[in-house]
């Protein structure tokens, strides 16, 4: 369903600690199901009284859609940020879980609906 052009959606990670990861990737546990995250670009910023902020936001594509799948439809959901020499790991809230659900039905249904608008170029595409 994804596959046919780029979202305009944005998948976005965001770490707030009071010690730096540097991370590298995100490792999800879902269900029980391993998937792995390696962002194009990790972006960093400090503040707050010592507080720090590592962040990926990119678009949602092929790549991810599947993941971001999981995720909205999991009974329980786990994230391990890796960073260069350690990592963090943190549960997902069930009501997180369910915002996600939430936005990714609003997508699909943008989506379709893009498609009905949008036909006869979509047959182009394909």
């Amino acid at each position: 369903m994804f596959e046919l052009f780029e979202m305009p959606f944005r998948f976005v990670i965001q770490y707030y600690a009071d010690d730096w990861l540097f991370i590298q990737k995100y490792q999800f546990s879902i269900d029980g199901k391993a998937y792995e995250f390696v962002p194009d670009k990790v972006d960093s910023d400090n503040g707050d009284g010592g507080y720090i902020w590592e962040w990926c936001d990119q678009n949602i594509n092929s790549s991810n859609v599947d993941l971001i799948e999981a995720l909205a439809n999991a009974k329980e959901a786990k994230i391990r940020f890796v960073g260069r020499s350690m990592f963090r790991r943190k549960l997902f809230l069930r009501k997180k879980l369910g915002i996600l659900k939430e936005h990714l039905i609003f997508i699909k249904l943008w989506v379709e609906s893009f498609k009905y608008l949008f036909l006869p170029t979509f047959k182009r595409l394909v």
